[in-house]
């Protein structure tokens, strides 16, 4: 991985204009070491309409109880400015392992493709994609 947003090998899709899709996608993601920030977006081309939201889990010290919990960002996006944009950024004090959901209804204005995308460190600290990982979507109009 990076430390700049890079296509995720294999999770990519053609869609074609005017047609309208849901994009359903999971990564199985380990962070190669802990504290260290890690982000996922996607690219996509012009879309008449776009909605989703990506969820990546993370580790914080709760306040002053100096225990650990594992905790859920869901952070939604919309219109063409998400394109290649961080839309989650994470960073875990304990936690490896990691599981990234992504969904997204899109109305397609210009034939291209949704390519997923992540960064993180470089070297021994790099975020790892593992196999098992998918993404589908489906035209549903």
């Amino acid at each position: 991985s990076a430390t700049v947003l890079t296509n995720i090998c294999g999770l990519s899709a053609s869609v074609l204009a005017g047609g309208t899709y849901r994009l359903d996608a999971m990564l199985f993601a380990n962070h190669g070491a802990a504290a260290q920030p890690y982000g996922f977006g996607l690219t996509f081309p012009a879309m008449k309409h776009i909605r989703g939201k990506i969820y990546a889990s993370t580790s914080a010290v709760q306040g002053d109880l100096g225990a650990v919990s594992t905790l859920g960002q869901h952070v939604p996006f919309n219109g063409d400015s998400a394109s290649g944009s961080t839309i989650v950024s994470t960073v875990s004090i304990t936690t490896v392992s990691t599981i990234v959901a992504y969904v997204a209804l899109m109305v397609v204005s210009t034939t291209g493709t949704v390519q997923l995308q992540a960064k993180g460190s470089a070297g021994a600290a790099a975020l790892q994609v593992l196999d098992g990982s998918y993404m589908q979507v489906f035209r549903i109009a």
